[in-house]
């Protein structure tokens, strides 16, 4: 069975499941009830197309069955879904919708009320999809034999970390292969009986094709963040809502390790680790008060569609993570070719995308024997045939004739018991220095971090420089800003 093969008829099939797939506040959904979505939405959207021609649908919406619905909907019916979210900047949105030339945007209430004025001066159309009678649709045939590998799917918005966000092109080859290697190198190892996943990130976040699909694969059912309080302490709704599969960054547990949380009554069946670096003090942290039944750390990015690698800790492990401070990013999935050149990591595979504007200076992107190559710039490791990513290309610098990990700084600055976050980064000019910003809640943390870090690392290696602050400014994928915080800080 190909690719799209093995996600089309299985969600086909399973949409004609009577199983819970959402529970909201007043109302059970169940998959079937998505397929009668599918109908209605068909109706509707076909008065919009012009002979073949595929539809870039954005969806603008909170998190519910209405969402959920309108992102399987817009793939059943072979257009191309591109996420938005209402907490971006305007001027973000405008520049994704006019970079991706949108047809339409499915919009909900809520949104429909903060944005309509915004959409009609762009002159975008947009439907209400609470608006959609789930009884009024038109039934059509669905075969799994009418789609095609290099049809496309969707285009997904980087965080803009370095300027105009980038849009990945994905077909549904791209994101199917690494939707498949999911499956075999993470989900065939654990109970998948009565999974529930939670879903606490944006969905203009490419974390969120890592949580809807294998939901959908599995016939589990979704819990998703509704409100701000579930997203900034997610184990609240974990408990209320029974999660025991939750996908998410370190960031979301330096952001649990900071808050007085109560860890009784856990269980979590698999917990997965993605999108930054997994650091020893995090890792312990899940260990010794999340306690989940099966941790995973995956690896990719958002050109992979989105993960290629994944570890499963085992405890055999433990000393090396400790000794060098990082957890691995494990093994290849089995669709996947990697080489090491200069100590960085390049990836080849049926899940590597293109960009929506493929700019002259791409150097993302190589092509060798008609293969093409994403260089990830990420430095690795492999000890006992597992892969460590120690940094990137960008952090490992030479200073006063030294080669210094930048990664390894942050590693050690982690271990202080004050610290919740750290990046640590080298100023500008002539006069280079390494630079350390860090998250405390704690005001009198300076003179015993740096006692602490004289006893710790080489003189070379402690930063010239301290910048505090009581939170870190993130950016719309839930990441610290690095590039805001260099920004400001370079100098």
């Amino acid at each position: 069975m190909n690719y799209v093969d093995f996600f089309y008829k299985n969600i086909i099939k399973n949409l004609s499941l009577k199983k819970v797939f959402i529970h909201e506040i007043k109302k059970k959904y169940q998959y079937s009830d998505i397929k009668k979505f599918y109908f209605s939405f068909y109706k509707i959207i076909n008065q919009f197309k012009k002979g073949t021609e595929q539809l870039k649908i954005c969806t603008l919406s909170k998190k519910s069955f209405f969402l959920y619905s309108s992102i399987i909907s817009i793939l059943l019916s072979k257009n191309i879904w591109v996420p938005l979210d209402e907490d971006m900047p305007l001027k973000i949105m405008k520049y994704i919708l006019k970079t991706s030339k949108v047809d339409i945007v499915l919009i909900d209430n809520t949104n429909e009320k903060k944005f309509s004025k915004f959409l009609k001066k762009n002159k975008i159309k947009y439907i209400n999809i609470e608006k959609i009678n789930l009884n009024k649709g038109s039934k059509i045939s669905l075969n799994y034999q009418d789609y095609e590998d290099n049809d496309l799917a969707m285009i997904f918005f980087t965080s803009g970390s370095t300027g105009n966000p980038k849009g990945v092109v994905m077909t549904n080859k791209n994101f199917i292969s690494s939707l498949k290697g999911q499956m075999e190198h993470i989900y065939k190892r654990i109970n998948v009986n009565k999974l529930v996943f939670g879903d606490y990130h944006n969905t203009s976040f490419v974390i969120s094709l890592v949580i809807l699909f294998p939901c959908l694969l599995l016939k589990s059912r979704i819990s998703p963040a509704t409100n701000y309080n579930d997203k900034i302490n997610p184990l609240i709704h974990v408990k209320k809502n029974k999660v025991n599969c939750i996908v998410t960054l370190p960031s979301t547990i330096d952001r649990i390790k900071s808050l007085n949380s109560n860890f009784a009554n856990l269980n979590i069946t698999a917990l997965l680790m993605c999108g930054e670096t997994f650091y020893y003090d995090n890792f312990k942290f899940i260990i010794d008060k999340i306690k989940p039944k099966s941790l995973f750390n995956c690896y990719g990015s958002t050109e992979v569609s989105p993960w290629v690698f994944s570890y499963e800790y085992k405890i055999k492990d433990l000393d090396m993570i400790k000794s060098l401070g990082l957890v691995p990013i494990g093994k290849k999935f089995y669709n996947v070719k990697y080489t090491i050149s200069k100590q960085e990591l390049n990836l080849s595979g049926p899940m590597i995308t293109n960009y929506l504007n493929i700019l002259q200076n791409n150097t993302n992107h190589k092509k060798i024997a008609n293969k093409t190559w994403f260089l990830t710039s990420d430095k690795i490791k492999k000890i006992n045939n597992l892969i460590y990513v120690i940094g990137r290309s960008d952090s490992v610098i030479k200073l006063r004739g030294y080669r210094i990990e930048l990664i390894g700084i942050e590693s050690k600055i982690r271990e202080f018991d004050q610290v919740t976050n750290c990046f640590v980064f080298l100023s500008s000019g002539k006069n280079k220095k390494i630079i350390a910003a860090i998250e405390s809640k704690s005001k009198s943390i300076k003179d015993n971090l740096e006692k602490y870090l004289v006893k710790n690392l080489q003189a070379y290696m402690i930063p010239k420089k301290f910048i505090f602050y009581s939170q870190f400014p993130k950016n719309k994928n839930d990441k610290i800003d690095r590039y805001l915080i260099k920004k400001i800080n370079l100098n």
